[in-house]
Order: structure tokens, then C-alpha cells, then sequence
């Protein structure tokens, strides 16, 4: 009787806090739904399609206001003043609060949001390949999707981003090609919530839609300056000419010397009236405009109708050619951002939408065999990929793929068996091992006994025979001490250890299992192939011996790394040679689902030559070793070193010259491989990566150190401490275009975060050694023509320059700081003394 009674007790608590519960949901939802939230609507009509809808659903009113009917700041449309003041921007942002705070029980699908955040990108465009390949995906979820009285957050987004595609006729004829998606969305469409939501949209859209502002852009940085100042002239073209359609896209460029107006060349430049022109021609809107510059003329009187545009931004607007417009910035906009970059102590990066976990795969030398100069460009460039992605704010993951598996392996064990020659970890050396392996190839590929023998010893290896895998286990450490020599010297290091080929071995056959259930593998001459629409060559999941090979292995890593990783960006950093293959290897991924939702992508770089055109090799036309490449580079510089130690031309003592050598050396041979456009060829020539002059490693490392050694005399002649005289002067420099040289280097510094994100999503390490070159070269320009420290008359001392000397202390210190911070990027070490 007790425990029954203990037990109703019980079911009669938990029914009161249910009920409880219950009346402050509703209490929360009544309290919430007497908002009367505001919302600026942006160009774009599916936005306001998700916001509008997520209300009826949060039965929350939100009203449609212009941006100076906010209280707060708007950066972003659409932008949403929430009960507490405070503004949320982003369509999908917008709708999961008012769901979420309306009804905090149905939680979002991310997978299908995620499907509809990529819809919303080919809205206007859905036949695409990229929109087409979403839509099939779609299908496929909503045909396996189990019903539900609930309307998800997804939900909402997926179908106001194609209710609004709809409005094109090419979506509509398009979209029939998918019944289960087509069916779903009209569905929606007919909801109560979906009808009324829409219609407030449209309303609002077309009454309310107003440009948003970058006032105090560079406190809350969420977009680079040049995404933030193409929004406000989209938005301005969009209000001129709103018959373009909302998803006209407007992009400003980084500004050209005008030959007609100015030298100094403004900081952006619009280019967008010739096409309008050209767009609007023989329409009725263009019956009063006879040119580009007329439709320019135009969109300036709408940009200067935007108060924060003018206020706080612009100082000017010129029309040039046949249509550009040139726009200056104000001087004190400017001069914010150098403040900004000193008071942080660096510059500032825009903020990363969503971070993704990123598996790069990169550099992947072969055991038993050295690290060569083939291996130079894979290993530079996927180690700043990797820095540059996780500067960004992206975790990776650096995957480095050894070969460390198949026939090779058999050649290598049988040849050591026949010469009974030992393999030590600790004495024995990579070229031993170097020339292990040519003599074995050499034997099998002459012999057949031996070539025979070879096969039977890989069966072993494969079975897990104790001497074969024992033997195996060292070759494979002595490589990786080898590597990791190399790896140092380049500071580069693998925190996940390798994963190599032999890794894979065990997860194969459920890879090829799969792959043939999904109806992909087909049987040929006693071998599994699975055909692609890239190449007459089919890829090989098993040979007809049973074995596998690379193309097993990588489908079967591709596998491995989605689906037990959950990584959802894959980079393949390898020669251009291998682009078919890879991309072969991502077509049947799609194929297998292995990519959903996963960014892929092969990088792939063009060939090392030599000063004869050819590929890099030593006068004995052998191969070049890697260390061998990077120690010549750092001994050239550190004879050239000893040499000024000798004359006194270095603050470096003798001690440092090894250790300032090798960071010199090394940065030299990076900053040359990383400079050129990936895909193209470069020529390795030591002389000229070395100069301390043009666009080198070198000539960066120089102009550093340069800078560094300045503020030292600074403090040395004036007796201050240059961080005295940034707290002092940081807020109240003065910089003026009527000095060039000062001017191009406030300009260049307002381009950081634009570089880094451009170079993030290129995935083009050139860009950014293009950006940090050119503020090298203004340090250069800069220096001879503004003189910080001058003479005192009649003394041999010098002091501060009394018009501007602390203005440019504050200016070079934030470039300084600028190249501290880009060139780790690179992977090149500094120096503050040369």
C-alpha cells in the first residue's frame, strides 16, 4: 500500500509540474506575442517570405520598418529588433528565434536546413547543376521524411525559398521534373501561416525594402568591407532600377588610377552601370538614359540619398570611362581601422559564417623512399591551406596519406631476405633506403624468379605473417624519422600522426560491399569497375586478382572520412596529373551519397622546373632530395650572413647567424612556391628567390626587420616608447590623400580582410602573398618620402618629424603588426634583426 501510494504521489507531482510547465509556455508565448517586433526587409524576397511566415507560425506580429526607424545599428538584412533590443540579421537567424522562442519544442532539422540554405543561393536559378543536384537531394529526404503535424524551422526555410523560386517561370517547368518536392511545397503553400505570411512579405517588400549601412562597420565586423559595400550599391541600384530583380548581383572591385580626375586611385570602384545599360536597353525605363554614364549618374544621386553611406564613408563619387564610379573614402573611416589594428594588437578578420570541419590531405611521401622535390609544392601549399582554414576559424584536420602499402613493399622484403641486410631504426639511413629500393626495382623488373617471389611475399604482408609485417613496421619507421626531419625544417607537423595507405586495407571490402548493393560496380574481365561520366577508363574497386588498389583505397578514405570523421570539407592538395582521378572518385561519391552536405574539392598545382624549362633535377639529371633543396637555400644565406657579421653590416651576432639562416632559407624557398597561381609551373632558381630585393621571402623577412629596427631609433633619438606614443596619437591621426604614399597604405590596410576571406574560399595561397608584397613595396615607396626621424639643427642627434612623425610611427606600426600577423599564414618565420 506504501509504494502504491509513494507511487500516485509521485504521478501526481510530475503532473502538476507538467501542467505547470504547460500554463508558463503559454504565459512565455503571450508575453512574447505582445511584441510587435521590428524588421527591415532586405532585396531579397525569399528572406522576407522566412521571416514573415516564422511569425504566422510563432504567432508573433513583426512589423516592416525602414533602417532609421531602428533603434539599433542594422549590418545585415534581413535584420530583426528583438523584445530585449537586440538586432539578429540573417533570414534563417530571423526565423529559428521566433520558433524558438515561440515554440521551443520543434527544434530544426539540420539536414534538410542545410539543404535549404543552399536552395536559397539558386533561387533564381534552380536548372543549375549546383540547384539540380540540391533538388535531387531534397527529393530523396522528403520521400524518406516520416510525417509530422509539427512545422520544423527547416521547414520553413526549404519552402520559402523555392515558393519564391517559383516566381521564375524556368523554376516553375524545372521544378516538375521533382513530384515529391513539387507536391510538398504546395502543400505548404496552402497552410494558414504560409498564405498570411506571404502576403504580409509581399506587402512589406515592396513598401519597406531599404538599403542597410556599415555605420561602425569596423566595431562589429561581420562582412569584409568589399561584401559590405557592394550590399549598399546592390541596394542602391535595386531601388533605382527595381525591375532588375532581386537577385541581381553587384560586386565592387578594389579602385584604378583615374587618368582624368585623380592620381591617387580611390579605394573602390563600380562597374555595374554598363550592364544595367545594356540589361534596360529598348525597355521604356531607358527611354531618358542614352548611356552608361547617364544609369551611373543615377546611382550615385541614390547612394548619396543613403545618410550612413555619406556620413560616416564616403567623401566623394566620380563618374570616369564609359560608366565607372569611383568612390573615395573619408579620411576619418580610414584612420578608424588603423586605430582599430593597433588597440587590438592586430588587424581584424570578418566573421566566419559556419565553421567546418576540414580534412586536408596533403604532401603524402612514400616509405623507402626520400622526400623529394616533387613533394615541395604539395607540402607547402596544403600546410598554409591548412593554416589559412584554421586561421579562419574552421577546425582541420591534416591528413597526411604515406604509401605505405602494395607491391613495392613485396619487392623491398624480398630483396632484403636475399642480401640479408638488416633495417635499424636507429642506424639506418633514408637513402640506404633510397637505394634499397632502386636495386629491388631493378632486380624485379629483370627477374622473373625474384618478381614471383616478390607477389608471394606481399600475400604474406597482407595475411599478417609476423616476419613480414615486423620487417615492414621498420621501414616504415625509418621513413617517418626521415620525414619528420624534413616536416621540422619546414615547421610543418601532422598532431593525428600519418594515415596511410595500409590504414584503409580493412575497411575496403565494406566499401566495395556498399558501392555494389547501391548498383554502382559492374563486373569486367573478372575485375570490379565502377564507370564515370570523366574518363573511358573506369575506376578499379578490386582487381581481378582479388587485390586492391588506389582506387579502392580512395573511395574507401573518402568513405572513412565523411562517415566516421563526420568531416564535411574534403581538400585534396595533389599535382594537376592526378585532377581525373580524384574527381573521377568524387563523381562516384556523389553517386554513393558519401558527399551529402560535404564541400569537396581537388587542388591541384602545376610542375617545379628548372632554368632549362624542364622538370627540377641535379646535374646528374637524378631526382632532388628535399632536404638537400632547403639546406642549400639555408647555407647560400648563411655565407651571405657570415660575410656581413664580418663587416659589421648586421645587428646579428655570430651565434645567430645558423638559426636566422634557416628561417631566411626556408621562407625564401615557401614564399616562391606559394606565390605563383597554383596551377601554373614555376621555375626553381635559388639566385633569384634569394634576392633581397622584388618579390621575394627574403625581400618580406627584410621589410620586417626593417620596421622593427625603426622603432627601436625611434625610441633610441626621442626617448619614448613607441607603445606611449600609440596611446597618445592612435586616435587622433591624420592622414591626408594629399600625401600619396601615406594614403595607398591606409587604403592597403583596409583590404586585410577582404584578402583573407577571398583567399579562405579560393583556397589560393598567391592571393595573399600578392597582398602582403604589395604593403612590402609601400613600406618602400613610403619611407624615402616621409622621413620619421630628422636631423636637429646643429646637434648629431635627431628627433620625431614635428609635422607628422607620430601620425607615421601609429601608420608603420599597423603594418607591422599586419605582417606579423600574415606571415605565419605563409609559414614563414621573422626576424627583428637582419
Amino acid at each position: 500500500f506504501s509504494w502504491i501510494m509513494f507511487c500516485w504521489r509521485l504521478s501526481l507531482n510530475s503532473k502538476r509540474k507538467f501542467v505547470e510547465s504547460v500554463v508558463n509556455k503559454r504565459q512565455c508565448l503571450r508575453n512574447f506575442s505582445m511584441g510587435g517586433l521590428k524588421v527591415v526587409v532586405g532585396p531579397s524576397r525569399q528572406d522576407a517570405y522566412k521571416c514573415f511566415v516564422a511569425a504566422q507560425f510563432a504567432k508573433t506580429p513583426i512589423k516592416a520598418v525602414k533602417v532609421s526607424d531602428m533603434p539599433q545599428t542594422v549590418f545585415r538584412t534581413p535584420c530583426l529588433l528583438t523584445k530585449e533590443n537586440v538586432p539578429i540579421s540573417g533570414s534563417t537567424a530571423v526565423c529559428k528565434y521566433l520558433m524558438e522562442c515561440a515554440s521551443p519544442t520543434v527544434g530544426p532539422d539540420d539536414s534538410m536546413l542545410f539543404l535549404g540554405e543552399k536552395l536559397s543561393l539558386y533561387s533564381s536559378f534552380l536548372n543549375d547543376e549546383s540547384g539540380g543536384t540540391y533538388l535531387q537531394e531534397l527529393q530523396g529526404y522528403l520521400s524518406s521524411k516520416a510525417e509530422t503535424a509539427d512545422v520544423t524551422l527547416a521547414d520553413v526555410v526549404v519552402a520559402s525559398s523555392l515558393l519564391s523560386a517559383k516566381n521564375v517561370k524556368e523554376n516553375v517547368d524545372y521544378l516538375q521534373k521533382f513530384p515529391d518536392v513539387m507536391n510538398w511545397v504546395d502543400g505548404m503553400a496552402e497552410l494558414p501561416e504560409f498564405k498570411k505570411g506571404m502576403k504580409d512579405a509581399d506587402a512589406a517588400h515592396g513598401k519597406f525594402y531599404s538599403g542597410f549601412n556599415l555605420d561602425n562597420r569596423l566595431a562589429l565586423p561581420d562582412e569584409t568591407l568589399a561584401n559590405s559595400l557592394s550590399s549598399i550599391c546592390k541596394n542602391a541600384a535595386f531601388e533605382a532600377f527595381p525591375m532588375l530583380g532581386e537577385e541581381f548581383q553587384v560586386q565592387v572591385e578594389e579602385g584604378k588610377p583615374s587618368k582624368e580626375l585623380k592620381t591617387i586611385p580611390p579605394e573602390y570602384q563600380l562597374s555595374v552601370a554598363m550592364k544595367i545599360c545594356g540589361m534596360l536597353k529598348g525597355k521604356p525605363e531607358m527611354s531618358k538614359i542614352r548611356s552608361p554614364r547617364d544609369v551611373a549618374e543615377i546611382l550615385i544621386a541614390q547612394l548619396k540619398a543613403n545618410k550612413y553611406f555619406m556620413e560616416v564613408i564616403c567623401e566623394s563619387m566620380e563618374i570616369t570611362g564609359p560608366g565607372f564610379i569611383n568612390i573615395y573614402f573619408k579620411a576619418d573611416f580610414i584612420t578608424r581601422n588603423v586605430a582599430d589594428i593597433i588597440t587590438k594588437g592586430k588587424p581584424t578578420q570578418s566573421k566566419l559564417d559556419k565553421s567546418c570541419k576540414v580534412g586536408v590531405d596533403f604532401s603524402s611521401p612514400n616509405v623507402a623512399k626520400e622526400m623529394h622535390v616533387g613533394h615541395l609544392r604539395s607540402t607547402i601549399i596544403g600546410d598554409c591551406i591548412c593554416r589559412i582554414l584554421a586561421y579562419r576559424g574552421h577546425e582541420v584536420k591534416r591528413i597526411n596519406h604515406l604509401g605505405d602499402w602494395g607491391t613495392q613493399f613485396g619487392m623491398l622484403l624480398t630483396y632484403l631476405k636475399d642480401t640479408n641486410t638488416n633495417v635499424d631504426e636507429e642506424n639506418t639511413a633514408i637513402k640506404e633506403l633510397n637505394a634499397i629500393y632502386k636495386a629491388a626495382k631493378k632486380k624485379f623488373d629483370e627477374d622473373e624468379d625474384f618478381k614471383t617471389r616478390s607477389r608471394q611475399e606481399v600475400v604474406k604482408l597482407q595475411s599478417g605473417e609476423e616476419g613480414a609485417r615486423k620487417m615492414w613496421k621498420k621501414l616504415i619507421a625509418v621513413s617517418e624519422k626521415a620525414f619528420n626531419k624534413v616536416y621540422s625544417k619546414l615547421d610543418i607537423d601532422f598532431p593525428d600522426g600519418y594515415c596511410g595507405e595500409s590504414f584503409y586495407q580493412s575497411r575496403i571490402p565494406a566499401t566495395v560491399e556498399d558501392l555494389t548493393k547501391l548498383g554502382l560496380v559492374e563486373d569486367y574481365e573478372g575485375a570490379k569497375i565502377i564507370k564515370t561520366s570523366l574518363s573511358k577508363a573506369p575506376l578499379f574497386v578490386q582487381k581481378s586478382d582479388g587485390g586492391y588498389g588506389y582506387d579502392s583505397t580512395d573511395m574507401t578514405s573518402i568513405r572513412y572520412r565523411t562517415q566516421e570523421l563526420n568531416l564535411n570539407w574534403l581538400v585534396y592538395v595533389c599535382d594537376l596529373g592526378q585532377s581525373l582521378h580524384f574527381n573521377s572518385c568524387f563523381e562516384v561519391a556523389k553517386k554513393a551519397k558519401y558527399l551529402n552536405n560535404v564541400r569537396h574539392e581537388f587542388v591541384g598545382f602545376g610542375l617545379v622546373l628548372g632554368a632549362d624549362g624542364k622538370r627540377f633535377r641535379s646535374r646528374s639529371g637524378e631526382t632532388v632530395p628535399l632536404s638537400q633543396l632547403l639546406d642549400e637555400a639555408k647555407n647560400r644565406i648563411e655565407k651571405e650572413l657570415e660575410e656581413r657579421v664580418a663587416k659589421g653590416e648586421t645587428p646579428l651576432k655570430k651565434e645567430d647567424i645558423s638559426d636566422a639562416a634557416g628561417v631566411i632559407g626556408y621562407a625564401a624557398v615557401k614564399y616562391a612556391d606559394l606565390k605563383s597561381s597554383k596551377e601554373k609551373d614555376y621555375i626553381f632558381d635559388y639566385d633569384r628567390m634569394l634576392q633581397p630585393t622584388g618579390d621575394t621571402g627574403v625581400y618580406i623577412l627584410y621589410t620586417y626587420a626593417r620596421l622593427c629596427s625603426l622603432e627601436s631609433k625611434v625610441e633610441q633619438y626621442t626617448g619614448r616608447k613607441v607603445s606611449d606614443i600609440l596611446e597618445s596619437k592612435k586616435n587622433k591621426l591624420v592622414i591626408d590623400r594629399s600625401r600619396p604614399r601615406e594614403w595607398e597604405m591606409v587604403s592597403l590596410l583596409l583590404r586585410y580582410a577582404d584578402t583573407i576571406e577571398k583567399t579562405s574560399d579560393t583556397l589560393s595561397p598567391h592571393i595573399l602573398c600578392s597582398y602582403v608584397y604589395e604593403l612590402c613595396v609601400g613600406v618602400s615607396k613610403f619611407l624615402p618620402v616621409h622621413r620619421i626621424l630628422v636631423s636637429v639643427e646643429g646637434q648629431e642627434t635627431k628627433s620625431l618629424n614635428p609635422d607628422h612623425g607620430e601620425d607615421w610611427v601609429c601608420l608603420l606600426h599597423a603594418v607591422r603588426l599586419t605582417l606579423k600577423e600574415l606571415a605565419p599564414l605563409l609559414g614563414m618565420g621573422l626576424l627583428e634583426r637582419i
